[in-house]
């Protein structure tokens, strides 16, 4: 798997954020147009990845599933 794009995975599980706009599409179109997206997980992202990484939605909406390794560990083998 192809990693070196860091902006498509989510800063806190590793998952595809399936971010729109990292793919170099329209903000419009992304999932995180039409859903709110949870203050706790925000506020996780680590500082390196502001604003260069977008969160997956599972993290996005604060699942409890969130940033644990199976909502979608990249590294996994």
């Amino acid at each position: 798997m192809d990693t070196s794009n860091t902006a498509i995975y989510c800063p806190l599980c590793g998952a595809d954020n399936h971010c729109a706009v990292a793919r170099g599409g329209d903000i419009g179109d992304c999932w995180c147009a039409s859903t709110p997206i949870d203050r706790a997980a925000l506020a996780a992202v680590p500082p390196a990845a502001r604003g260069t990484s977008c969160l997956c939605p599972a993290c996005g909406r604060g699942s409890e599933t969130a940033g644990n390794q199976h909502c979608g560990d990249r590294n996994e083998g």
